[in-house]
């Protein structure tokens, strides 16, 4: 299964690759991962920090998501 998987998008190449899959796949806007862009932000105060490399950062959700069923 693995050896048949797309690195890119995940899905079977014994399907995408073939001829009736042209224009047979459609990709919804990006949505955006708010933790990430929080992560992101915070490293960016570092990017000159000799120990970069080493430097661990550790998000946590400060807000109550919804009940899920």
């Amino acid at each position: 299964m693995e050896g048949d998987t797309c690195p890119g998008c995940g899905e079977p190449l014994s399907e995408t690759l073939t001829s009736e899959a042209y224009q047979g796949y459609k990709v919804d806007p990006p949505r955006v991962c708010h933790g990430c862009k929080a992560l992101h932000t915070r490293q960016r105060e570092y990017v000159q920090d000799k120990d970069l490399h080493a430097l661990r950062f550790t998000v946590m959700r400060t807000w109550d998501p919804p009940d899920r069923l």
